[in-house]
């Protein structure tokens, strides 16, 4: 369901991110993960797979909103530099999640 989440809302929210603000479309879409603090007390198959689903909602704001919020802050002389920290964050944290988790 994460990666539904995600696959069906990335483009509807890169135009969002296109028509707004940036900040703000990437602000929204990050409260879309306060879901997945109760899918771990998920009492039914729908209380766990709806707020995983949520989370992916709001993922699929980071990619198009974060490239597009570096781009337009930092100099073109940074940004190869800076959006490669940004994407090696991702597979970094993702890693660490596995070490790190119960």
């Amino acid at each position: 369901m994460f990666f539904l989440g995600m696959a069906a809302f990335s483009l509807p929210v890169a135009h969002l991110v296109d028509r707004w603000s940036r900040r703000k479309a990437v602000g929204l879409m990050r409260s879309s993960g306060v879901p997945s603090l109760r899918h771990g007390t998920g009492r039914s198959y729908l209380a766990v797979l709806l707020p995983r689903m949520m989370v992916g909602v709001g993922e699929s704001a980071f990619a198009a909103g974060g490239t597009a919020w570096i781009t337009g802050v930092y100099p073109p002389a940074l940004r190869g530099r800076v959006m490669g920290v940004f994407y090696l964050i991702i597979p970094l944290g993702a890693t660490a999640s596995f070490f790190l988790a119960d």
